[in-house]
């Protein structure tokens, strides 16, 4: 993992036009790589950054009431097709994730959230 102190300002314009919902400060993040099991990524994260902080990070969290979240972004590529009535559209596959209960628990412990964000390229 990388450091990335980025911080997003509530109300910030997006590329998709739409404006940021809430302030969030980005302390980590992955280098884009190729990776299908999303379960490895958020263990990952969890033993990188989230656990070995994880009393400093319970203390920050009551004292500026902090959510901490693990966010995950999958980015799907797919081609242009015709449908038999002449339209054309993306074929993109469809996006799946399993967790088990143990990282499920580790996220709970934490008092973590999970944002889960799929991306079409075509």
């Amino acid at each position: 993992m990388a450091l990335a102190h980025r911080a997003y300002r509530k109300g910030l314009a997006l590329e998709n036009g739409t404006r940021r919902a809430f302030t969030s400060w980005h302390w980590y993040t992955t280098a884009e790589r190729v990776e299908s099991d999303c379960e490895r990524l958020i263990q990952e994260a969890l033993e990188t950054f989230s656990e070995p902080v994880a009393d400093r990070l319970a203390e920050a969290m009551a004292r500026w009431r902090l959510y901490p979240q693990i966010g995950l972004v999958g980015t799907m590529y797919g081609f242009m097709e015709d449908a038999p009535d002449g339209s054309r559209g993306a074929v993109v596959s469809t996006p799946s994730m399993h967790l088990s209960p143990e990282t499920l628990q580790r996220l709970a412990n934490l008092g973590c959230g999970l944002d889960f964000r799929s991306v079409r390229r075509h």
